[in-house]
């Protein structure tokens, strides 16, 4: 990825002039004005927004997902579901805990 420089102002944001070398806080040609710095660092890279959007479609799913598995769970397997991780750990390869049934 490349290095985008960003001023902020009181109405909220825009990509600048500046360079790794040089400071130029004048807007550059496409600025991409949000009042948030997200939305304007969204506007000015498409890569950016693809991961964006991969990330918000996952988080969705793990919702929907966590969401079903409470629905279909007593209430000590959901409690313990929290407390025992299974996902990898990274240091050994091997899963903490497991699945629960």
């Amino acid at each position: 990825g490349s290095t985008v420089h960003i001023t902020a102002f009181p109405r909220g944001f825009y990509v600048n002039r500046s360079t790794s070398s040089s400071f130029n806080p004048a807007p550059a040609k496409e600025a991409c004005y949000s009042q948030a710095l997200l939305d304007c660092l969204l506007q000015h890279s498409k890569s950016l927004r693809e991961a964006w959007l991969i990330a918000q479609t996952a988080s969705k799913n793990r919702a929907e997902l966590i969401r079903e598995t409470a629905m279909t769970e007593d209430s000590i397997t959901s409690l313990l579901r929290s407390a025992v991780s299974v996902f990898p750990n990274n240091n050994s390869g091997t899963s903490i805990g497991g699945p629960l049934t």
